[in-house]
């Protein structure tokens, strides 16, 4: 589902009742194409999200339809799946699972840095739904952690894939340019033909915040665009002490400018290695 679970809830104007669901006037998130409300199956009461789509926009129409036929090729269990479609004369609704903790950044602005042990749980997921995308060639193309949702069982889904591309190798490359700068891959930074590895870069970005809670090349308030390109091209990577010389090197490849690892390369990595023999981790218990 095209969303981005956002910090704080708003309110509405009304509620509305589509099919068998009913949407409250809780706007718990804004998506690429619109915002996300909170809604109710009215048989079993389970919570769902919903996309709300302005149907008199032509893009963003032409954005959603094409978010609902990538999904439709997509079934994963760390992959977000449309349960339900309904309209009304001014809005497309796409109904989802509801995931109670909402997106990983928003969980770590209340929450604080995660463990490396922590942040593994949650990169090995993403990492198997990314890998489950490009083997269906589809790149996401705006990988973060604002795209990743969880409950408390840290399982995670990956979500929003109105900026989402088809490919078909070989050579294949994209010339569009959307997503969120701080988690963006120098191609698409600096406007240059690139492919489905600005994903890798994404997901290397997502570690890198997991364990540092911060980004890699800009503080989160005070970086301008222009000071964001200018450390990408000077790749200045900085990384606090504690951080393993594992984690250092599996992020410092994966946001390499070129020549990113596969997924096997990346399963393959000692610090992936190292923590895949663990067990699931409960939210509850990393802070």
């Amino acid at each position: 589902m095209a969303s981005t679970y956002t910090r704080g809830a708003k309110k509405a104007r009304s509620e509305t009742q589509l099919g068998e669901y009913k949407i409250s006037d809780t706007v718990i998130g804004e998506g690429s194409t619109g915002k996300v409300m909170l809604a109710y199956h009215m048989i079993t009461g389970k919570p769902a999200a919903v996309k709300v789509v302005n149907k008199s926009s032509k893009w963003l129409r032409e954005e959603a339809q094409k978010e609902i036929q990538i999904l439709g090729k997509l079934n994963h269990k760390n992959i977000i799946k449309i349960d339900a479609v309904e309209e009304d004369e001014k809005s497309l609704y796409l109904f989802t699972e509801y995931l109670e903790e909402r997106d990983i950044y928003t969980y770590m602005q209340r929450n604080g840095r995660f463990t490396e042990e922590q942040a593994f749980a949650l990169f090995k997921q993403i990492t198997a739904a990314l890998k489950n995308c490009h083997e269906n060639k589809i790149c996401h193309h705006d990988v973060k952690l604002e795209n990743c949702v969880i409950n408390k069982e840290m399982d995670m889904k990956l979500i929003d894939f109105a900026y989402a591309l088809e490919f078909h190798p070989p050579n294949s490359s994209f010339l569009k340019f959307n997503g969120s700068p701080a988690y963006s891959a120098p191609e698409i930074l600096f406007r240059k033909p690139h492919n489905e590895t600005v994903d890798i870069f994404g997901l290397g970005t997502c570690l890198y915040y997991m364990i540092c809670h911060c980004f890699p090349f800009c503080d989160e308030d005070n970086t301008s665009y222009e000071e964001l390109c200018q450390n990408v091209r000077l790749f200045n990577l900085e990384f606090p002490e504690d951080v393993s010389t594992e984690a250092k090197d599996l992020i410092t490849v994966m946001l390499a400018k070129d020549k990113r690892p596969s997924f096997q390369d990346i399963k393959n990595h000692p610090w992936y290695k190292k923590h895949n023999s663990n067990a699931k981790l409960n939210l509850s218990q990393s802070n």
